[in-house]
């Protein structure tokens, strides 16, 4: 089809756009058209022919993609491409509509083309700079991986093609993938091989913010001070001085911190917070610790003032109130608190400071210096209570040498009744105003007072009350004295590996204590590895131990446990040396040996047991034998000897004028000098626990002994001991600054190693107490404090008939 034209002049501006119009070409064609007012034929059809070339079609494209008429010339290409496929410029038709796409951020329309470049013409020189487009185009679509992928396909395809451009994309992408180490290489790559780059500041900010997750702080502060932040973000801008708080918070510069993390809360955006490294909680968390942890009452009123009515006034108040109390100054902290609840209604910790308001104003009634003391002055139970106290006072007297503010002891006599050292911790509670009670000191007044102390919220310690479950009564329940269990596992432990004796006996009276203890060392010794071989017991007042003896030295144990006093150890163990007969005497009647609250379906249940186990031990029955039938035997566990053993020790059981090689073990109980005179040879090489030993080499305890003695003019003894130390320890908890006796109770149980001269001491989670105790063993008429390191302890297999 011909071309035609409207005007002249449209032909003149389209003749003088091609290549080859010269000027006088342009002068003929200008005078023919206004002499004439016609377009010459010839014209004509070379017109259409020039207008069909390609070269003239790509040209046109080019000149409207130079003069960024993008849309005029994306259409020129898509046309050029379209009707000329094969034609050499074609790859470049498709490459500008990628970039011209690319330019109007049609990112996906952009990658679709310069994909089907790569697919249509491949290995193409150009090949190079669409993996790059490619690449550009999933940045900005936000897949940062595929965007990686891309741009390493780049770079191991054509190394030489690096470019800083190139770099920072596989950087930030790195970064938003939170790949901080890969990021941290590229961004120092780009610092290192293009310093003048207008990305500087992008760079130097993705390479301090890399640095700092990689907790290389230092080198991201200096970094960070860089940064010209009026060319980045809103964001990055806000992430800057989240690091910069961050690390002068570590660097402890804390003011510095609070200055940067509190401009950064008040600007954060409502919403659309993305790529902030931390959450408005975690900041307003950062702030709240430099104010609960880091700054001082003046840093604090400052806060107070400068952001009355808003965060974070109200959490500097709320620590104000705290340093004050500390301070003893309850009128200010009440003060404070007003302001809280007038300037903060709605606050989320308005609660805790209703609390702490009326904290507050028990603790201003609170003597923080009084310490209450429940102890039997008078009565049967006296000579305790007044050791007690003397322990106690003691320490006390001590403290208030180095104070300023003296410690004051307020004491209510027991008299040893239950009820009146309940009545005693109410009255110290309520009317004395204490911060926490010592005592009582003995169990049974300790359990009824320890109810009323948990009722109350007082911290109570009793140094002496040992009976099992105390400190279960309630949280504030505390006690420092070594316990039953204590004493048992410590010496059946001693037994079996310092002393190598396996198989143990148990010879117990009737009352509490020796329940108590029964019932302790019975499932100890074989959790901890030995045998049990029998048990047996006695009454309060018997005197006539003959038919124990007999039935112990029948059993032949390595060991017998005797829980009793001095007075009545003494009187059993010769008569235990003496009775050796190897037959129990008829008139023995086994119930003896059975606890008076045992019912008789228990006994059968036992006899059953016992029946099932020897049988199977033994092949027979011969437990019946010496019975009558009607009773039950005592709880026996047959024996097994090796032949050498056998050799040894049964020729020594015959030997009537020498006491049988067995140990005894006893309880603290032990530790009196009748032992020792009375028990004669037959208590020679015994072993027993305490918890204090006026004879240790200890430093510690040599200096309380020696401080002790020069104060009272008598020696400590254990009651003593434990006393003292329950007051060091209630002292070491009052120096920390309690201001309740809620946080009291806390540092009591926060209390760890405690180097008490009755052994070193922690609480447990309930406060119980567990200590170290002190292994007494008596040699040559002597007591002597065992160190498990003693040859006569532990015999060679070789001589078993002598310790010595």
């Amino acid at each position: 089809m011909e071309k035609t034209y409207k005007t002249p002049e449209n032909l003149i501006n389209y003749i003088s756009l091609r290549a080859g119009a010269s000027v006088l070409q342009i002068l003929i064609l200008s005078i023919l058209i206004f002499a004439f007012g016609c377009i010459p034929k010839e014209i004509s059809v070379a017109t259409e022919a020039k207008e069909k070339n390609p070269a003239f079609e790509f040209a046109k494209a080019e000149r409207l993609y130079q003069k960024k008429r993008y849309d005029k010339a994306l259409a020129a290409y898509e046309t050029f491409a379209r009707s000329y496929p094969d034609d050499i410029n074609s790859p470049t038709a498709y490459l500008r509509k990628g970039q011209i796409l690319l330019k109007q951020k049609k990112y996906a329309r952009a990658r679709k083309e310069l994909e089907e470049f790569l697919l249509l013409f491949h290995n193409h020189k150009q090949e190079a700079q669409a993996l790059q487009l490619i690449g550009t185009c999933y940045y900005n679509l936000q897949n940062y991986q595929l965007t990686l992928n891309t741009l390493k396909n780049l770079l191991n395809k054509y190394p030489r093609r690096k470019s800083v451009e190139l770099y920072f994309m596989i950087a930030k992408s790195f970064q938003q993938l939170n790949d901080y180490n890969n990021s941290f290489v590229y961004f120092k790559l780009i610092k290192e091989e293009y310093p003048s780059s207008n990305l500087s500041p992008e760079v130097t900010y993705g390479f301090a913010l890399a640095a700092f997750y990689q907790k290389k702080y230092q080198l991201a502060w200096d970094n960070l001070y860089r940064i010209n932040d009026d060319l980045l973000t809103p964001t990055e801008k806000l992430n800057i001085k989240l690091m910069l708080g961050n690390i002068a918070n570590l660097k402890g510069h804390y003011w510095l911190a609070w200055e940067k993390l509190i401009a950064v809360r008040q600007d954060l955006p409502a919403d659309n917070i993305d790529r902030i490294i931390f959450s408005k909680k975690e900041i307003e968390d950062m702030i709240k610790e430099l104010i609960g942890e880091r700054f001082n009452y003046e840093q604090l009123s400052a806060v107070k003032k400068r952001y009355a009515h808003k965060f974070p006034a109200g959490e500097a108040i709320l620590k104000l109130v705290r340093m004050t109390i500390k301070q003893n100054d309850y009128s200010q902290a009440e003060s404070l608190l007003e302001d809280f609840f007038e300037d903060f209604p709605q606050h989320s910790r308005y609660m805790e400071a209703t609390e702490l308001m009326e904290k507050v104003k028990n603790i201003s009634m609170i003597k923080m210096s009084n310490i209450g003391l429940i102890i039997p002055l008078t009565g049967r139970f006296s000579v305790f209570g007044n050791m007690v106290l003397k322990g106690v006072q003691f320490a006390i007297e001590q403290e208030n040498i180095r104070r300023e503010i003296k410690l004051s002891l307020v004491v209510k006599d027991s008299k040893g009744k239950p009820y009146l050292a309940a009545k005693a911790m109410q009255e110290l509670t309520e009317q004395n105003k204490v911060i926490g009670v010592i005592g009582p000191v003995l169990s049974k007044s300790a359990k009824v007072a320890a109810k009323w102390a948990n009722q109350l919220q007082t911290p109570m310690l009793s140094p002496t009350a040992s009976a099992k479950g105390i400190p279960e009564l309630g949280d504030y329940v505390f006690r420092n004295c070594i316990t039953s269990a204590q004493q048992v596992k410590t010496i059946i432990q001693f037994s079996i590996e310092k002393m190598c004796k396996k198989e143990f006996a148990v010879l117990y009276p009737k009352n509490s204590y020796g329940r108590e203890f029964k019932d302790i060392f019975i499932p100890s010794v074989a959790e901890l590895g030995g045998n049990l071989l029998g048990v047996a017991n006695y009454e309060d007042g018997e005197t006539d131990f003959r038919a124990q003896a007999n039935y112990l030295n029948e059993l032949e144990p390595e060991v017998i446990f005797i829980p009793d006093y001095a007075d009545k150890v003494a009187l059993i163990v010769p008569q235990l040396s003496f009775y050796t007969s190897n037959e129990l005497p008829e008139e023995l009647n086994p119930d003896v040996l059975l606890d008076e609250g045992e019912s008789k379906r228990e006994k059968e249940e036992l006899q059953q047991r016992l029946q099932a186990e020897l049988k199977q031990e033994t092949g027979s029955e011969w437990w019946m034998q010496g019975g009558s039938g009607s009773g039950l035997p005592p709880a026996i566990i047959p024996i097994k000897r090796t032949p050498w053993e056998q050799d040894i020790i049964k020729p020594e059981k015959k030997d009537k004028n020498r006491f049988p090689k067995i140990v005894l073990l006893g309880t603290n109980g032990w530790h009196s000098p009748q032992l020792i005179k009375e028990g004669s040879n037959f208590i020679e090489e015994a072993i027993f626990p305490i918890g204090f030993y006026d004879g240790s080499p200890d430093p510690l305890v040599q200096n309380f002994i020696t401080e002790f003695n020069d104060y009272y003019w008598e020696k400590p003894n254990l009651l003593a001991a434990q006393a003292y130390d329950a007051a060091q320890i209630f002292i070491q908890a009052l120096n920390q600054n309690p201001v309740s006796r809620e946080e009291f109770r806390e540092y009591l149980l926060d209390i760890k190693d405690f180097p008490g001269v009755s052994g070193e001491t922690n609480f447990t989670e309930n406060g119980d107490s567990q200590k170290k105790l002190f292994i007494m063993g008596i040699k040559n008429k002597k007591f002597m404090q065992l160190s498990g390191e003693e040859a006569w302890l532990c015999p060679d297999k070789s001589d078993l008939t002598s310790f010595n």
